[in-house]
């Protein structure tokens, strides 16, 4: 059974679009990758869950019963950590809570502005 370490996460955005869009060219073009190394995607995903994941019924791709079930973790999953992860929090001064602490000297505290 494969572990988190041992996987390329890589592979959960690529699986993401496949499932989504449920074509390996749209998905290849949305990741930013061949049509070739899309498929190839989808080969190593199958075999690494185990499962056959998008089934060809005509011209067009059904997700399996599996891939059903893992398409809204997966969205979640890969929200979270582009949230948490990628995006720079923002501070905001008027709906921060955080306690601030200045110190100065006895030297710059006892100097006035004033004539």
């Amino acid at each position: 059974m494969a572990t988190l370490a041992s996987v390329d996460l890589n592979l959960l955005v690529s699986l993401r679009a496949l499932l989504r869009l449920r074509s390996v060219t749209r998905a290849a073009a949305e990741v930013g990758v061949s049509q070739p190394a899309m498929s190839n995607t989808l080969r190593r995903l199958r075999h690494l869950l185990g499962d056959e994941l998008l089934i060809r019924v005509g011209k067009s791709y059904e997700m399996t019963t599996r891939a059903s079930a893992l398409l809204e973790p997966l969205e979640a999953a890969l929200r979270t950590i582009d949230n948490e992860v990628f995006k720079a929090p923002v501070f905001s001064p008027a709906e921060s809570r955080r306690t601030f602490t200045v110190a100065s000297s006895n030297a710059a505290a006892a100097t006035s502005d004033s004539p």
